[in-house]
């Protein structure tokens, strides 16, 4: 659930965890909305690549996810993403295409490549 506490800052709630998401020219206690949207998105990622070099014993300590992004207009959005995934062993040198099979099913990474029905309902009461 997602409640505005005021001022664009927003309390977001899923199961027992809280996150506050704002403006940077406001409060700017929280990510950005679209900031939430690419650490979800750089995190799915991480955990799959994580998940692959655990089973093909590759050491990922230390592991990075760097995420860069261009604004987009008509209509504003994010028009470009791209993940720079960085595993500082020898390990992966060899099996870097298996690695990039593993960031691309990220379940975040899917829902980019094949967008879902989004609805949206206004409900007063």
């Amino acid at each position: 659930m997602i409640t505005s506490t005021g001022n664009l800052q927003f309390k977001i709630q899923s199961r027992r965890h809280q996150v506050v998401c704002d403006q940077p020219d406001r409060r700017d206690e929280g990510m950005t909305p679209p900031e939430l949207l690419l650490a979800s998105l750089g995190s799915c990622i991480g955990a799959y690549v994580e998940s692959y070099c655990r089973q093909a014993r590759i050491p990922y300590e230390d592991m990075t996810i760097d995420i860069d992004w261009e604004k987009a207009k008509d209509p504003a959005r994010i028009g470009k993403i791209r993940a720079d995934v960085k595993i500082p062993s020898d390990e992966a040198k060899a099996k870097t295409q298996a690695i990039l099979r593993a960031a691309e099913s990220c379940l975040v990474h899917n829902t980019f490549k094949y967008p879902p029905e989004i609805g949206i309902n206004v409900i007063t009461v």
